[in-house]
Formats: C-alpha cells, sequence, structure tokens
C-alpha cells in the first residue's frame, strides 16, 4: 500500500480499487460524513421534540351524562311516541288495496 492509500477508509479503498480516482473517494467520504453528521443532528432533534417516554400523562375527567339527560335530550323517538303516531294516521291506499285482496282472496272458498 502507497502512503496517501493509508489515510483512506476501506471503502475508499475499495472505490479506488474500482476505478475511482482519490478525489472522488475523498468526495464520497466527506458526503458520507456530512450525511451521517445530517442524521445525527435530525436524530437529536427529533429526540427533543417527541421525547421517547411520550407525551406527558395528563390528568382526565370523563364526562358521563346521566340516562335521564341522555333520554331527555336525544334526537330518537320514544317506541311510545312511534305507536300512537302509527295508531293515528289513515291507513294508505297502497295497505287499503293489500286489506281488500287478502280479504276478497279469503272469501272466495276453495274448490
Amino acid at each position: 500500500m502507497s502512503e496517501h492509500d493509508r489515510g483512506l477508509s476501506d471503502f475508499g479503498q475499495v472505490f479506488q480499487a474500482g476505478g475511482l480516482t482519490e478525489r472522488g473517494v475523498r468526495s464520497l467520504e466527506l458526503i458520507a460524513d456530512a450525511l451521517q453528521t445530517l442524521a445525527r443532528v435530525e436524530s437529536e432533534r427529533l429526540s427533543r421534540e417527541y421525547p421517547p417516554e411520550g407525551r406527558p400523562k395528563r390528568a382526565t375527567e370523563i364526562n358521563r351524562t346521566s340516562d335521564e339527560k341522555r333520554e331527555q335530550f336525544s334526537d330518537r323517538p320514544s317506541d311510545k311516541w312511534v305507536a300512537e303516531t302509527e295508531a293515528a294516521l289513515p291507513k294508505s291506499r297502497f295497505q287499503q288495496r293489500l286489506d281488500q285482496e287478502a280479504g276478497s282472496a279469503q272469501a272466495v272458498p276453495k274448490k
């Protein structure tokens, strides 16, 4: 090995053996070093912004409303209201026709 080859990393020697010039190898080593430094700085920044232990715990308060209030403010109609409303409505023309056809079918004797 020559004296300037000893200053290169193992990867640098491989790249140089692959046909890159010493200047190209040195450039790649500088780029790799810069990328490693950037990765370390970003990793440290992220660990400061988002600590590994997660978010700090806060006291939580669960608000549960009573069943009476839930029923009082609910948009859902009660079963009693639905039954009263259906009983108050007159039969539709389709229901009347169905009832007539069912009545006439029962009145016809089977042979």
